[in-house]
C-alpha cells in the first residue's frame, strides 16, 4: 500500500468496535461510555455495564495500541512509515498488514466508493489536524484534483 490509507483507518475503528461489542441481548440503561481522543477525531464507545473494569481498561489500552499504530499525524506509526516510502518496502504491524488488506478487499466490492488511497486528496484539501486550515483556504482546482488523483 503506497497512499495514505484514511479511509482504512476508519474502517478499521468499525471493524474494531464491532469486535469488541458483539451483539448481546442487554437493557439499555446499563451501558457504559468511554469517551477519548485518537487518529485525530473525537470518540464515545458504548459498552455494556456488565464489562469489568479490566476489560474496560483492556479496551482503552487496545485503543491507544491503535491510534499509536494508525494515527497518520503521528511521526512514529505505520501509516506514517508507509507514506512516507511510497514505492519501497516497509515493515509494518500484523495489525496493520490485516486492515489494510481487507481495506483493500473492500474496495474491490465497492467499485472504489470505499478508496482506502485518498490520502494524496485529503491533503490537497487540508483535511487534517484541527487548525491546520488556513484562514484564507480555497478548494484545490481540477488540474490539481487529477493530479493528486493520478499518484
Amino acid at each position: 500500500m503506497r497512499k495514505g490509507p484514511l479511509a482504512a483507518i476508519t474502517l478499521g475503528m468499525v471493524f474494531f468496535l464491532a469486535w469488541l461489542v458483539q451483539v448481546r441481548d442487554f437493557p439499555e440503561n446499563t451501558l457504559k461510555q468511554i469517551n477519548g481522543f485518537a487518529m485525530d477525531t473525537y470518540l464515545s464507545i458504548t459498552l455494556p455495564d456488565q464489562l469489568s473494569a479490566s476489560q474496560v481498561s483492556q479496551i482503552q489500552s487496545r485503543l491507544e495500541e491503535m491510534d499509536g499504530v494508525f494515527n497518520r499525524f503521528s511521526a512514529t506509526s505505520d501509516i506514517t512509515r508507509i507514506n512516507g516510502g511510497a514505492g519501497k518496502w516497509v515493515s509494518v504491524s500484523k495489525d496493520t498488514f490485516e486492515l489494510l488488506g481487507q481495506s483493500l478487499r473492500v474496495a474491490e466490492k465497492t467499485g472504489g466508493s470505499f478508496d482506502p488511497t485518498i490520502g494524496p486528496l485529503v491533503d490537497l484539501w487540508s483535511i487534517g489536524s484541527a487548525g491546520t486550515q488556513e484562514e484564507n483556504w480555497a478548494p484545490p482546482l481540477p488540474g490539481e484534483i487529477e493530479k493528486r488523483l493520478s499518484l
